[in-house]
Parts: structure tokens; C-alpha cells; sequence
């Protein structure tokens, strides 16, 4: 019997670009699960990763207002994100700071968990790859990623781990 396969999880950084994929997607007839982070980890103290230091923080030093729910939300955030029981996709922009640090923070916690990520090409170059692809006639170690195109005109960067 064949195990079934894993439901897959979109990951986004960022609540706006979260509602934006989930319209492309439902425009594709996909309709999958899409979630965003609700949290900013672009600045402000990231280490320990501890929302509730993060909004003492903002609250303190940048006389933001704490939303009473965000602790709660960031937390649902990363259960989802990094659980065993999904096929997480993470979706990046790399001159993003905002969804660059929420993507590394993803990284780092999910650890040695298969995933894939999609980072957006910079302007009027070529797209390069968080991990190096190896080169011709070397083989790929073990755990290393792999490119695939995700759209028809290849505009996007697609890894697996």
C-alpha cells in the first residue's frame, strides 16, 4: 500500500504577499493551504526568537501599540509551518527584508525537514540560487537542493531539500 502523500502548506512572510498567493493560486484552480506570518522579524531583537520580547520591545522603543492576539498568531504561524505532518513550500523574496528574515527564521527551525522554497529573481538579471546547484558532472550531496521551474517562463527559483 502507498503511503499518502503529504498535504502541501505554502509558507509566506508576509500577511499581504499571503493573500496575493492565495488569489494566484485559486486563479490557477489550486486551492491550497496558504498562511502568512503576522509577526516583522526585520528588526527589532530576533534572538531569542520570542514574540512576546519582540512586542515588549516595539511596545518600549518604537511606542507601537501591541496587538493582543499576534503572540497567539505567530505562534499558530510557526506550528503550521514547520509541522512533520505537511509539505511545506516557502515563498521569499530575497530584497525583501521582511520576508528574508521570516525565511531564514524558517530555515533555522525546521532544521533537517524536506522542504521547498521559491525566492522571486532580482531586476534585470538572473535569478541566483540560495543554494548552489552543483556543477556540471559533479553529483548532488545529500540533502542539497535541486532547481526546477515552477512557472512556464521560469521567473522563478524553486529548491527542495
Amino acid at each position: 500500500m502507498t503511503k499518502p502523500e503529504k498535504p502541501v502548506v505554502h509558507v509566506v512572510f508576509n500577511m499581504s504577499a499571503a493573500g496575493s498567493l492565495r488569489h494566484a493560486l485559486a486563479h490557477m484552480g489550486r486551492h491550497e493551504t496558504v498562511i502568512g506570518l503576522p509577526d516583522d522579524l526585520s528588526f527589532g531583537p530576533v534572538d531569542p526568537p520570542a514574540i512576546d520580547l519582540r512586542a515588549r520591545w516595539m511596545e518600549d522603543v518604537l511606542g507601537f501599540e501591541r496587538r493582543p492576539d499576534l503572540e497567539q498568531e505567530a505562534d499558530l504561524f510557526w506550528s503550521r509551518a514547520t509541522g512533520r505532518d505537511i509539505a511545506p513550500v516557502a515563498w521569499v523574496c530575497r530584497r525583501n527584508a521582511l520576508e528574508f528574515a521570516g525565511f531564514l527564521e524558517f530555515v533555522w527551525r525546521i532544521g533537517d525537514h524536506p522542504s521547498e522554497w521559491s525566492t522571486s529573481p532580482r531586476s534585470n538579471s538572473r535569478p541566483s540560487p540560495i543554494v548552489p546547484s552543483p556543477r556540471p558532472g559533479e553529483q548532488e550531496p545529500s540533502g542539497s537542493c535541486r532547481q526546477t521551474a515552477l512557472s512556464e517562463h521560469g521567473s522563478w527559483n524553486v529548491r527542495r531539500r
